[in-house]
């Protein structure tokens, strides 16, 4: 399957499902991170580079031993949803403050990052959009943001990264594609630290956003009118005759 000329909004989409297969949400967040492009305005429509579209299809695979021959300490993988504004265009100060956080990571991830290597070296960092690596750095320190609201599953505070340029292993990776699918926001590749917390409490916090709007539009809705009751028939209330 190749996208038609010039193709629209909903053609990228279906483009990346069939042939990337990326479920629309992250096929939108490639889309707005600008890896298919700048959009171009055709009345109401929004068409998209067709060429950047098939390099996207073409994008190879990154298998596990390549990952483990670029990084053997591992890495942090940071997978960008489309609210966090990330584009592969914009000025690097502003990709780093979209992808450096803030990010929830519990105290043993943390102390995974430190005993592999971070300051005084630096622990290697990139960051996805539609599994597509896009970002590379290096994390040299973090520093925490307090007063933001705590939810039932999020109870620590929220990190950002001090990153710095990556050295030459992220060669092999940029532009190459992982196979991480649904999952966390982001991962650290070859920790333990990354599986065993409660699922809740790595969602991503747009997905919980949306899990509470979805409940609060249920809980306004009038409930369905109660079907009316069987009644065995009796003496008194004798089955109808069929005519």
């Amino acid at each position: 399957m190749s996208p038609s000329p010039d193709p629209t909004t909903r053609e990228s989409l279906e483009f990346l499902r069939a042939v990337c297969r990326l479920p629309q949400r992250q096929g939108e967040a490639v889309l707005a991170a600008g890896l298919a492009g700048p959009p171009r305005a055709d009345g109401r429509r929004r068409l998209f580079d067709a060429r950047r579209l098939l390099e996207l299809a073409d994008a190879t695979e990154l298998g596990d031993d390549e990952v483990w021959a670029a990084c053997p300490r591992g890495v942090f993988i940071g997978r960008i949803a489309r609210h966090r504004s990330f584009h592969i265009d914009a000025p690097l100060p502003e990709q780093v403050a979209a992808v450096c956080g803030p990010w929830y990571v519990p105290l043993l991830a943390h102390l995974w990052i430190a005993a592999q290597g971070s300051p005084p070296r630096p622990f290697p960092f990139i960051a996805t959009v539609g599994n597509f690596v896009v970002f590379g750095g290096e994390i040299t320190g973090q520093h925490y943001l307090e007063g933001l609201p705590r939810t039932t599953n999020m109870h620590g505070h929220r990190t950002i990264w001090h990153l710095t340029e990556p050295g030459p292993w992220y060669d092999a990776l940029e532009g190459r594609r992982l196979t991480l699918g649904p999952g966390y926001p982001w991962k650290i590749w070859g920790a333990p630290v990354s599986a065993p917390f409660d699922r809740t409490g790595l969602v991503d916090e747009e997905v919980l956003n949306a899990v509470a709007a979805r409940a609060a539009r249920r809980r306004g809705r009038p409930r369905p009118p109660a079907p009316p009751a069987s009644r065995r028939p009796t003496a008194e209330h004798p089955p109808a005759q069929s005519a």
